[in-house]
This record gives C-alpha cells, structure tokens and sequence, in this order.
C-alpha cells in the first residue's frame, strides 16, 4: 500500500502579462501495490501523476508527487 500526497502549481499570465501563481493540494490517497502492480515508490509516483492529470491537460503546471510505503 502506498500513501500519495501531492500538490500542484499552476502558472497564469494575465492580458497584462503580470504571473500569477497557485497551488492546490490533493486530497491524500492510497494505491494498492497488489492490486495495480506497484513495484516501487517511483512506480507509484507515476501512476498517481496519471491518476491526477490522466489526459495530460493541466498545462503550465508542476505536479509534485510523494509516494510513501505504508
């Protein structure tokens, strides 16, 4: 079982060209290493990236991702 935590910043220009920048934390969850396959905390790192941001979409965003095993 892996515990995931994640948080992700997003970047935004307005019409002026001023940045802005904001953050939103995911909700903790938890992948099975059984039932998906999981051999390691990088492994589930990156299924939860997929899980959060599964079409690739979120843009100008960094997606920090923490897998711990519990």
């Amino acid at each position: 079982m892996y515990a995931i935590t994640a948080t992700v910043q997003t970047v935004q220009r307005d019409r002026y060209g001023d940045v802005w920048t904001g953050t939103r934390q995911v909700p903790t969850f938890f992948l099975d290493a059984r039932t998906q396959g999981i051999v390691c905390e990088d492994h589930a790192e990156r299924i939860a990236r997929q899980i959060i941001d599964p079409l690739g979409v979120i843009g100008d965003a960094r997606i920090y991702v923490t897998a711990v095993r519990i």
